[in-house]
């Protein structure tokens, strides 16, 4: 029976992936010169634009040349722009270290140099502007000064005898008061990008005291892996090579090249259906999650600490992927967070789509970039068992990479992205999701940044769109938290941590069942409907 219902299903695929492509063909051949003859008369307005710039400034005002960056200039009231990572770590930042801690930035990053000669990262000494309509690079006079600083205002919280050096703030005001500022969006005079050191900061789950660095950026300057690439081969104390990636972004692609061929093919012949397709579905997307108007107020929250070797429990009894398992227990999180917290329709929705966020593996070089896709799929919300939601997941999850949009939105994003900036606003408007989801696997183990042993990473992305909530789950060392931000107009900061409180107790559960030896294998050949958990 379950060899026929997988037979049925990659006949229905067939079908319809048939019917796409003709379909697209169709559309393609009614607006494809449309579409070439726009792009053309784009690119040579670029070209005079270029030229007269030049001409007036030299090499000092250019225009941006990935398109790929210029998506993230959108802007509407109350988004925000910038991805912020925190690291934390017991050693001490005390403010007279400030200026070795800028010189550090400047001489490791800044300056770096690779054989070539070519400086990857003086693309952050670089001002973003608009000329003529279109997004450009400025060339100021940069100061680290700008950029490297300690947070400004006194520690609020002291001893009874108000020691000065036992001052900190406590993780719920990092969380409400701190982040919040520090997501948002930077004066535009400038290279919009900080690293802002706070020196004391005391989590719930540690006696003692951390300092924090926390690296703020403007989404256009790169995205979160090539993060990653600079704290690997700019700030890590060791050789590069022997960063202990869990994935490497910069490796070999393990993926046989007809099968590579064959999906790359699927997507461009599909490219013109499944771009009308993306653009209908946006505009009509309705929820709980889905902020037209967002309020300003974004609230941040983390999950405690889960041991990577749950999920190894899970995964080893399951045989699913890793991503499979956490967007598993999300689906279960949203869904005791309406039931807490329900909202006129919240209860009887079914699935809510989730927009996950996925490397285009292997980056060339460690230059910042924005080189990611985005796929959206559905994710059960609905009362069921999480064997029953792991397959649901599952097969929507092994369905991504043959997904069209997932070579699309890239393309999409550097397209588009070329084109003025009042163009990128509109196509912009109805775009997004209503949730962001991604999984950040960071390092196997502790590691030494700018001489300091870093012992944990979190990570918040921008809410740009109509995105109502975003998650980031971050694997650092042996252990693993999701990280969420929400705008207020979305959910509070009680349902918030609700959810995240649901997510690691639904890992768990998981887990348990796992080790009492249930027979999940069952869930893969029987309708789950039917389902007999053995013990």
């Amino acid at each position: 029976m379950h060899k026929l219902t997988r037979i049925l299903e990659a006949v229905a695929f067939s079908i319809r992936t048939t019917l796409e492509i003709v379909i697209s063909l169709l559309l393609t051949c009614l607006i494809g010169p449309i579409f070439l003859t726009v792009w053309f008369f784009n690119e040579i307005v670029r070209l005079i634009i270029s030229l007269i710039l030049y001409l007036k400034h030299g090499r000092k005002l250019t225009l941006v040349p990935d398109g790929a960056d210029n998506i993230w200039h959108y802007k509407k009231v109350g988004n925000n722009r910038m991805c912020v990572i925190a690291m934390f770590s017991d050693d001490p930042i005390p403010p007279q270290d400030l200026d070795a801690q800028r010189l550090k930035f400047l001489n490791r990053v800044i300056r770096k140099q690779l054989p070539c000669g070519l400086r990857p990262y003086e693309k952050l000494t670089k001002t973003f502007t608009r000329k003529f309509g279109y997004d450009c690079f400025r060339e100021d006079d940069f100061r680290i000064e700008d950029h490297v600083r300690m947070w400004e205002e006194p520690l609020p919280t002291g001893n009874k005898n108000g020691d000065e050096s036992s001052m900190f703030y406590t993780e719920d005001q990092f969380l409400e008061d701190i982040l919040p500022r520090l997501a948002d969006d930077m004066d535009d005079s400038k290279p919009q990008w900080e690293e802002v050191i706070i020196p004391a900061v005391k989590c719930v789950d540690r006696d003692e005291m951390q300092s924090v660095r926390c690296f703020r950026y403007h989404h256009s300057y790169m995205d979160g892996a090539t993060a990653n690439l600079m704290f690997s081969h700019c700030l890590y104390d060791k050789y590069p090579e022997n960063f202990p990636h869990v994935i490497d972004t910069m490796g070999k692609l393990k993926v046989p090249k007809v099968k590579l061929f064959l999906i790359k093919s699927i997507c461009v012949l599909s490219a013109a259906f499944t771009c009308v397709k993306t653009i209908y579905k946006a505009a009509r997307l309705k929820g709980r999650f889905v902020t037209k108007r967002y309020s300003g107020r974004r609230h941040f929250a983390w999950s405690d600490k889960l041991d990577a070797a749950v999920l190894r429990r899970v995964k080893s009894a399951t045989k699913v992927s890793v991503p499979t398992i956490l967007a598993t227990a999300t689906g279960a999180g949203l869904r005791k967070m309406n039931e807490k917290f329900p909202t006129k329709d919240s209860l009887s929705e079914k699935q809510v789509v989730l927009g996950m966020i996925n490397a285009l593996l292997p980056y060339k070089d460690i230059r910042p970039k924005n080189q990611f896709t985005l796929t959206h799929f559905n994710l059960p919300i609905g009362e069921m068992s999480w064997y029953r939601r792991i397959l649901k997941v599952d097969k929507e999850i092994r369905g991504i990479p043959f997904d069209p949009s997932f070579f699309l939105t890239r393309f999409m994003f550097s397209f588009f992205g070329r084109f003025p900036a009042c163009v990128i606003q509109a196509l912009m408007e109805d775009a997004g999701n209503p949730i962001s989801f991604s999984n950040v696997p960071m390092t196997k183990e502790e590691v030494c940044l700018f001489d300091t042993q870093v012992n944990h990473v979190s990570g918040w992305p921008p809410l740009i769109t109509d995105t109502g909530m975003g998650i980031i789950i971050m694997r650092y060392a042996q252990h693993i938290r999701f990280l969420g931000i929400a705008d207020d107009a979305c959910i509070s900061v009680e349902e918030m941590k609700h959810f995240m409180s649901c997510v690691t107790n639904e890992i768990r559960q998981m887990a348990d069942d796992c080790s009492k030896q249930l027979n999940i294998d069952i869930i893969t050949h029987v309708d789950v409907d039917k389902v007999v958990v053995q013990v």
